[in-house]
C-alpha cells in the first residue's frame, strides 16, 4: 500500500466506526438468551424464543377498499317516471375514488359520479316519456338539434330531491325534473307537437226556426213552454265542472298529450282544443289511480262528468275512445270553458 493510501485509509477508519456506533445505538441488537446449565435433579430452564413478527403487506400489494352499501331495501331510493305527480325522477351513486390525494378531494370526486350518474338516468328515463300515441320524447330528440340542446339544458338543472352519504364516503342521490311546467318538457315539446295537431272533430249546430212564436197567437202557458227549452241548453254545459274518463280495464297508458276520440274516430279533446298555456303549466289532462282520487282532486270540481272509456287507440294506446253516449255527453261540453282549461282528469289501472 502506498502512503497516500494509507493515510486515507486511517482517515475513514474512524469515520467507519463512529458511523456503526451510531447504529448500535439507535437499534441495538435483540439479545440472546442464553441456556443455564441445570443442576442434578433439576429440568433444564426453557428459553423463551423470540416472538415473531407480525406479517405486514406484501411489497407493492395495492390497498383494498371496501365499499358498504348506501341505502337498504326499506329505504332504497328508486327512480321513474311518476304521472300522478307529472315528475320523471333518476337515482345515481358515487364511489370515492381510490386515487384520491386527500379525502375533501375522495368526497367531492363521489358526489360528483353520483351527480352524473343521476342525470345520465334523468336522460334515459326522459327519452321513454310517451308524447302521444305515436312518439316518445327520444323521437323528438333524435330529430331536432333544438330539443336535443333544450333537453341537456333542462337536466342539468334539475331539482336534487335527496342526497345520502355513507359511511363508506360513498353517495347517493336523488334527481327530478318536471314534465308539466314552463321549465319542464311540455314547454320544450309542446311548439312542435302543436303544429303537427289537426283539428278533426266534427262541429255540428242545430238553428231553431220556430224558437220565436208571435206573443199574440200563442196562449199564456203556451208562451211560458218554450223559455225553459231555450234556457236549458246553455246551461247544461256549465252544470259540469270536469271531465273525468275512467280508462281502467283497457289496459290505458300515460302520455303528454293524449286524445279523447269518439266511436268514428273523431277527436273530441287533444292539444289544440285546450289553451296552451294551460297545457304546459298544468298538463293536457291529471292521471291518477282511482275514480275516488279523482273526484278528490281540486281540477275535479264539484261536480265532475264521468264517462267510461270502451277502448284505447294508437301505438302507445294512450288516445281513449268512448262510446256514442259519452261522445254526446263531451260534445256538450265544447260549448263551455272547462275543456278549454283542460279540466280533464284519466283514470288508469
Amino acid at each position: 500500500m502506498t502512503r497516500p493510501a494509507r493515510t486515507l485509509s486511517a482517515l475513514l477508519l474512524p469515520a467507519g466506526l463512529l458511523f456503526a456506533l451510531g447504529a448500535w445505538a439507535a437499534d441495538p441488537p435483540t439479545p440472546v438468551p442464553v441456556p443455564v446449565p441445570a443442576k442434578a435433579g433439576e429440568a433444564a430452564p426453557a428459553v423463551a424464543s423470540p416472538a415473531p413478527a407480525e406479517a405486514g403487506p406484501a411489497l407493492g400489494a395495492a390497498p383494498t377498499q371496501m365499499v358498504k352499501p348506501v341505502s337498504s331495501l326499506q329505504d332504497e331510493m328508486l327512480g321513474g317516471i311518476d304521472w300522478e305527480h307529472n315528475m320523471v325522477y333518476a337515482v345515481g351513486d358515487g364511489v370515492p375514488p381510490a386515487n384520491a390525494v386527500s379525502p375533501a378531494q375522495a368526497r367531492v370526486r363521489a358526489k360528483r359520479a353520483a351527480t352524473d350518474e343521476a342525470m345520465a338516468g334523468l336522460l334515459e328515463a326522459i327519452q321513454a316519456v310517451r308524447v302521444d300515441a305515436e312518439s316518445t320524447t327520444r323521437d323528438f330528440i333524435n330529430e331536432s338539434r333544438a330539443v336535443n340542446t333544450a333537453v341537456s339544458g333542462l337536466i342539468r338543472n334539475a331539482e336534487t330531491v335527496e342526497l345520502r352519504q355513507a359511511e363508506d364516503g360513498s353517495y347517493q342521490i336523488k334527481m327530478r325534473m318536471p314534465i308539466n311546467d314552463q321549465n319542464g318538457l311540455s314547454s320544450t315539446l309542446l311548439p312542435l307537437v302543436l303544429n303537427q295537431v289537426q283539428k278533426v272533430a266534427i262541429v255540428t249546430r242545430v238553428v231553431r226556426t220556430d224558437a220565436a212564436p208571435p206573443a199574440q197567437h200563442a196562449a199564456p202557458k203556451a208562451a211560458a213552454a218554450p223559455a225553459p227549452l231555450q234556457d236549458q241548453p246553455p246551461a247544461a254545459p256549465t252544470a259540469y265542472t270536469a271531465l273525468i274518463v275512467d280508462a281502467t280495464g283497457i289496459g290505458a297508458q300515460a302520455a303528454m298529450f293524449p286524445r279523447v276520440l269518439g266511436p268514428t274516430g273523431q277527436v273530441l279533446y287533444d292539444l289544440a282544443t285546450a289553451d296552451p298555456n294551460t297545457a304546459v303549466t298544468t298538463g293536457l289532462c291529471a292521471y291518477r289511480k282511482s275514480l275516488d282520487q279523482a273526484r278528490k282532486d281540486p281540477r275535479a270540481g264539484a261536480n265532475p262528468l264521468v264517462v267510461k272509456a270502451a277502448e284505447t287507440a294508437g301505438t302507445g294506446r294512450t288516445d281513449l275512445v268512448v262510446d256514442d253516449a259519452g261522445a254526446a255527453q263531451i260534445a256538450a261540453l265544447s260549448s263551455g270553458g272547462l275543456l278549454r282549461d283542460a279540466k280533464v282528469i284519466v283514470v288508469t289501472d
